[in-house]
């Protein structure tokens, strides 16, 4: 019985990554809000995330215990950023450590890529996730220079130049204006 507790006392301990820790948090707070503004003004994000039902909440998280950011489809039809994901949201993609997230948040690698690579876990309704993570490679086509974006993604959606300027302009512009909204924020 000894020799067991002091094996387990012994295991190692995942070291701590401040910096990695708080640019996971802003880098994922930054895409939560994007993703909310995005919606509202993209008509192909409005059309990929068309089919989630009202009060539909999708998460993405950095496991363990690292940061995390929840969106919710509201009554009308407005995706809106609520801050940290809630306990149960109807979709959850958690990256399994940070260097997974650091990877997906610093564009060096895509998302599918880490996925591949067993740093994504995904549950919940499958054709939703996909819907999702189609809305999720728009929003990155608006807000990254196109080097970047041919890097993570496979296929870079055709956006004509004025239009996807106008509308980066338009989230960037409104992103200090995104912040988390409160749960009766959802009612009517």
């Amino acid at each position: 019985m000894n020799s067991i507790k002091q094996t387990s006392h012994n295991a190692p301990k995942p070291r701590r990554r401040p910096f990695a820790r708080s640019y996971a948090r802003l880098a994922l707070g930054l895409v939560g809000r994007a993703f909310a503004v995005a919606q509202r003004i993209d008509p192909e994000v409005r059309r990929e995330l068309s089919g989630l039902p009202r009060g539909f909440s999708f998460a993405l998280a950095v496991h363990p215990h690292g940061p995390s950011i929840c969106l919710r489809m509201g009554d009308k039809g407005r995706l809106s950023y609520t801050g940290p994901a809630p306990e149960r949201p109807d979709v959850l993609m958690r990256l399994q450590n940070m260097s997974s997230a650091l990877a997906v948040l610093t564009f060096s690698k895509s998302a599918f890529e880490v996925y591949a690579r067993n740093g994504l876990a995904v549950s919940g309704d499958l054709p939703a996730t996909m819907a999702i993570i189609r809305a999720l490679g728009l929003v990155e086509t608006l807000l990254l220079p196109r080097a970047i974006v041919r890097r993570v993604l496979k296929r870079v959606p055709p956006i004509p130049a004025l239009r996807k300027h106008a509308e980066r302009l338009a989230i960037y512009l409104a992103l200090p204006f995104a912040g988390p909204r409160k749960e009766h924020d959802y009612a009517a």
